[in-house]
């Protein structure tokens, strides 16, 4: 014991047992081996902490987790090895040692495994291990680091937030400027319309979401209107038509309906319109 020919099964094969409690291999226990064995051959990060003093060992894929405390922490006090974040895993060491197994979702550790303190979060499970005359004798975790997910989830986060918080600000604008404003998806729906369009068309609110706005077109301008508007929203590319509006009271006004893609690049499939219209005159006799 162990099997293995490399990595961390060698290390401990050459260790010098001698400074630690738990002496050399050949000593151990069965039910000690048959964890260390199982443990060696897993590539989950994995550590167990056996007797009096919780001896430390662990295989090839918790080594990084280590960072520069890999190798002197093999053998040692599991307590020494991570004395920076005792007060937070130490508690649930102690349920692990009362035969209660625990299991933590994304848990905030401030470690120093590279000579400086560091913002960590694991995800992990400490078990009870029972020596063969039932006794607790040590602990065992698997574990996964997650600190890159929680980073990124962070992140995601606050780009959410900060684009509601821009979407917020464009709509407060858009809601007091003096003409229609109105936003669509990449599909061309109409995703919202300011209170100006309401306004102008008597439409009741939310009405115009969608291709709701299109009801609001004179008849004889809709479908070229709408093929015009659809084909330049496919392309991405910013557009300018003339078509006439229905008001609130029933009469039509001439409006220029202006827009541009709000996207880094013509081409993202993300990409929205932002659009204005303003009225080019009072009234136009509708067209026979």
């Amino acid at each position: 014991m162990p099997r293995c020919r490399d990595g961390m099964a060698e290390a401990i094969r050459t260790l010098d047992w001698s400074r630690s409690a738990l002496g050399p291999p050949e000593g151990w226990p069965a039910s000690l081996r048959v964890v260390a064995q199982l443990m060696l051959e897993s590539r989950q990060p994995m550590f167990l902490a056996w007797g009096e003093k919780l001896s430390f060992l662990y295989n090839d894929s918790y080594r990084p987790i280590l960072g520069t405390r890999h190798p002197a922490a093999l053998g040692r006090p599991f307590r020494e090895i991570w004395s920076e974040i005792w007060d937070d895993i130490g508690p649930l060491v102690r349920r692990a040692l009362e035969g209660e197994a625990t299991w933590v979702e994304n848990m905030h550790l401030v470690m120093q495994r590279h000579g400086y303190p560091e913002d960590t979060w694991y995800t992990f499970s400490y078990s009870p291990l029972r020596d063969e005359t039932g006794r607790i004798a040590g602990m065992f975790c698997a574990c996964t680091e997650t600190t890159g997910q929680v980073l990124a989830d962070r992140q995601r986060a606050e780009a959410e937030a900060a684009m509601r918080e821009s979407e917020a600000r464009f709509r407060n604008m858009a809601d007091h400027a003096p003409v229609m404003i109105w936003t669509t998806d990449p599909e061309g729906r109409s995703t919202y319309l300011n209170r100006r369009w309401y306004e102008f068309t008597g439409q009741p609110s939310g009405a115009g979401e969608g291709f709701g706005w299109t009801a609001a077109i004179h008849p004889d301008d809709q479908a070229t209107a709408y093929a015009a508007f659809l084909a330049h929203n496919a392309a991405r590319h910013p557009f300018q038509i003339d078509y006439r509006l229905r008001r609130g009271d029933g009469s039509y006004a001439a409006v220029i309906d202006a827009a541009a893609p709000r996207s880094a690049t013509p081409a993202s499939t993300s990409a929205t319109s932002a659009r204005s219209s303003t009225s080019r005159s009072a009234r136009r006799p509708p067209r026979r």
